[in-house]
Formats: structure tokens, C-alpha cells, sequence
């Protein structure tokens, strides 16, 4: 698809062309003496006739996500296979739809700072798995579908265009996990990057005001956690294991946790990402000799570590629109979090806890990749600072699985229940649900707080490799 260049100013009635909008904007950057090589030889390809096409990825929650492309010079129009000629867009708009009926105003300087944080990051970290930042422009976009509860009487709303180079790396890093086979070489470059920028050393530039604009949008998002817990609380829902052990809390053990959780989000500990749950790690796509099982054997195969022609795997961290200022611990707990969703779900579908094991284990690989990593870089070398941070991991791991895919359905469906009954995926959700109150006691409530670091990370794999006998034993 091409676009053709709309006037930003006119109204839409229902839906904007967003593609026309972002062409246009690209279209202006890209020239002759740009400084990126990336938009020099896209000028070229123009220059010699041939079209910029613009293909649309997803619309998010914060933004909307695109492909800026320029075809091969024999090939169809809509090929956007040339991925040496293209350019990641994203265009950020000055509101959240994390809770639809509810639109919240949110910074749109946040835009700015992720550019900002990813240039610096880039230069800090050699090898850094960060594409290269080209651009931050701004927009003007009409309200559109989005005029209902942030209406204007101008009918126009002001939106940031984030421009990065395309990589290889366009798998999220979920989706091996959803079919079982995993890069393990993955591990600890995303460890070694997130002790890295959880040391950023550019204080100055990266101070503790950083990014301080997302703040009030995820107080809001908070807050419509809480009423969403309430009204689950009160109604006439079907009870399952995880609605039972939240009445069991009642609102004010509720309550109380959520008080904990934004405790921990009011921390300002280091320089983290904050949204690096793994649809936002991208990965080399997996080839279909090693992604697929063909035969019965091959099913069998719990763990692979895929092959490629670098040692040197392709990663990605993106979206760093909500880096700031905040708790160390929220990073590797959202790392944690997708693998114990996933390994519930083929706990249940293959009736046993190998591969769902397999799966899990990987969390305490990463983690110990992580507090390698992060040793190495901090003066506090001692287990209390480290049984800290996995304490508050603990805690938003918890918060990933309760609050966000139990409570608010997010990513939940990514997950692979496509084989289970509907009896099944309910008990899965609620094991989901259930491992996060769990944890989010654990870490943000400091359930035994005696623990020493050993006895924290073993309680950890119980609590975990309990929830998955559950499910592999009750779904015989």
C-alpha cells in the first residue's frame, strides 16, 4: 500500500489515515545530507522512482506502530521484505486507552526522552540491543476516533513521531516461548543490558527528574486497578481459585497489597526501561526447520537453543517511552513474567510439567545471568541488595500475571490456549492469576521477610512448581 499525503488538519469522521500522515512527515526528513546512512539511501531509491510505502503493525494502548518502507525495484508494490530500506515508525499520542472507557492524558515527552535515552544508551553499551534511533518529530493528527472524553474544539490533537532503523530482530521474543523452543543465547544479552542501564552513569543528563511526566498516566492506570479489583470483588462471577483467594484478601487485604504495589512504583532506585515484558523484546525469526515440530519425536524436544549464522544473536529492546527513575526490580520481574504465564498454559495442554518446567527454570537462568552482571557493576556486592531486587522482581513478575493479564486481560490472547476447553483455560487464567497474588505478597508485602536471598529464590521455584503440578494433575 502507498500513501497518498492528507491535509493533518482535516477532521476525520471515523477513522484517520494515519499511514498518509506518517509518509508525509518521513517523506520530509528523508534527504539528500541527512546524517543517517539509512535515509540517505532511501532518498536515493526515491530519487530513482521508486515509492515509500507505509505499512501499519498495530495500535497499541499509547501509540500506533508502522512499517516505512521502500519496495524492491522489480517487485510488487506492497513488498515490504526489503528490510535494508525501511524504517520503524511510531506514532505517540497525548493519551493512554489502557482502560477504554476512561482515555488518560499522558506526557508526550515521554516520546522525546525515549529518543533521548536510546541515543545515550547506544553510545554507552557496545553491541547495545537498541536500533538506531533516527528521529523525533512532531505532529498534528485529527482527534478522530479518539475525540470521545479528550475532545477539543479544534478537533485536532498534537502526536510525536518516533523514526528508528528496521532490524533483523522482528520476532517478539514471546512467541518462542509460546511454541516451546527458545533462544537461550537471548538470556544474557537482555541481562547484561538491563544491569547496564539499571548503572547508567550519565547522571546529569539521566537524573532522577527523568521522565517524571509518565508518572501521573500510571497513577491513573493504578487507580483503575483498584476499581477493577473492587468490582470483581462484588460481583456475581463464577468463583474460581484465583476470585476465591481474593475474597479470601477481602477489599482491605486487596487493598493493601495495591497500596504495597505503588509503593514500589513510587521507588527511585535506578534507571529502568519499566516495559520490557517480552513482546517488547524482539528476536531473530526462528527458521521454520528449527521453529516447527514435524513428527512425534520432535514434539518430545522440551528445550532447543536455535541456530544462526552469528554467534552473536539479533535482540531488540524497544519502547523505552516509560524509562525513568524507578524500582530496579520491575525490570527482571516483567522479563519474568511472560515465561510463568506460558508455562501454566502447557502445563495444562500437555498434561505433565516437563516442558512447562523447562520453561519456568528459564527465569532463574536469566536472573542469574542479571545479578552477574549487575555485581559486577555495583559497589554493593552483598546478598541483602540483591535479595531486594529479587524481592521486588517477585513482586512485579505478580503484578504482570494478576493485574495485568488476569484482571485487565492483557496479552491474554497471545497466550497458547487455542488446544485447551474452555474449563481449562479458565483454570489456567486463574493459576495465572493465583502465582501473582502470590508473588506480589512475596515481593511487595514482604511475606517472611526473614528469608535470606537462598531461601526467597527456593521459596520462588515451589511456589511456582506447585501451581504447575496443579494444573498438569487436574487436567488429566
Amino acid at each position: 500500500m502507498s500513501a497518498k499525503v492528507t491535509d493533518p488538519n482535516r477532521q476525520a469522521s471515523s477513522q484517520v489515515d494515519f499511514e498518509s500522515l506518517v509518509v508525509a512527515a518521513f517523506v520530509s526528513l528523508c534527504v539528500a545530507d541527512s546524517p543517517h546512512a539509512r535515509l540517505r539511501q532511501m532518498h536515493r531509491a526515491t530519487q530513482n522512482g521508486r515509492k515509500v510505502h507505509c505499512r501499519a503493525l498495530s495500535g497499541g494502548k499509547t501509540n500506533r506502530c508502522f512499517k516505512i518502507y521502500v519496495a524492491y525495484e522489480d517487485g510488487d508494490d506492497d513488498d515490504d521484505s526489503n528490510n535494508n530500506l525501511a524504517v520503524f515508525g511510531k506514532l505517540a499520542f497525548d493519551h493512554a486507552l489502557w482502560d477504554p472507557q476512561h482515555p488518560m492524558p499522558y506526557d508526550l515527552s515521554r516520546t522525546v526522552n525515549e529518543y533521548r535515552i536510546m541515543v545515550a544508551f547506544q553510545r554507552y553499551i557496545p553491541n547495545a540491543p537498541v536500533a538506531t534511533p533516527l528521529a523525533c518529530l512532531d505532529l498534528t493528527v485529527p482527534s478522530g476516533e479518539f475525540r470521545d472524553g479528550l475532545n477539543t474544539d479544534t478537533g485536532v490533537r498534537q502526536a510525536k513521531l518516533l523514526l528508528i532503523e528496521w532490524t533483523q530482530a522482528e520476532e517478539p521474543w514471546a512467541h518462542q516461548f509460546n511454541r516451546g523452543i527458545v533462544d537461550q543465547r537471548v538470556i544474557p544479552k537482555v541481562a547484561r543490558a538491563l544491569a547496564a542501564l539499571h548503572n547508567f552513569p550519565n547522571i546529569n543528563d539521566f537524573g532522577r527528574d527523568f521522565n517524571q511526566g509518565v508518572r501521573p498516566c500510571m497513577r491513573l492506570l493504578f487507580q483503575a486497578c483498584r476499581d477493577a479489583m473492587a468490582t470483581l470483588l462484588s460481583s456475581n462471577s463464577k468463583q474460581d481459585r484465583c476470585l476465591a483467594a481474593l475474597r479470601l484478601l477481602g477489599p482491605h487485604g486487596v487493598e493493601r497489597l495495591m497500596d504495597r504495589h505503588v509503593d514500589s512504583y513510587e521507588c527511585r532506585n535506578a534507571l529502568v526501561h519499566h516495559d520490557v515484558h517480552l513482546f517488547n523484546i524482539l528476536v531473530e525469526p526462528a527458521t521454520p526447520s528449527n521453529a516447527s515440530c514435524n513428527n512425534a519425536e520432535t514434539q518430545k524436544i522440551k528445550q532447543a537453543t536455535l541456530t544462526s549464522e552469528r554467534d552473536e544473536p539479533a535482540v531488540v529492546l524497544c519502547d523505552w517511552e516509560m524509562t525513568f527513575w524507578g524500582p530496579m526490580g520491575s525490570d527482571p520481574g516483567k522479563v519474568m513474567s511472560w515465561p510463568l504465564a506460558v508455562a501454566c498454559c502447557h502445563a495444562a495442554a500437555d498434561r505433565d510439567t516437563e516442558l512447562a518446567g523447562r520453561l519456568a527454570v528459564m527465569t532463574n537462568v536469566f536472573w542469574e545471568a542479571y545479578a552477574n552482571a549487575l555485581r559486577k557493576n555495583m559497589d554493593r556486592d552483598n546478598d541483602d541488595c540483591e535479595c531486594q531486587v529479587f524481592r521486588e522482581a517477585m513482586g512485579w513478575t505478580g503484578s504482570m500475571l494478576l493485574t495485568g493479564i488476569y484482571v485487565f486481560g492483557l496479552y491474554r490472547e497471545e497466550l497458547p490456549l487455542h488446544s485447551l476447553s474452555e474449563t481449562l483455560r479458565v483454570e489456567v487464567l486463574a493459576s495465572i492469576g493465583l502465582l501473582g497474588i502470590k508473588l506480589m505478597q512475596y515481593g511487595f508485602e514482604h511475606m517472611e521477610p526473614h528469608l535470606t536471598l537462598h531461601q526467597l529464590r527456593a521459596r520462588y521455584c515451589i511456589i511456582i512448581q506447585e501451581e504447575l503440578k496443579y494444573l498438569a494433575n487436574n487436567s488429566r
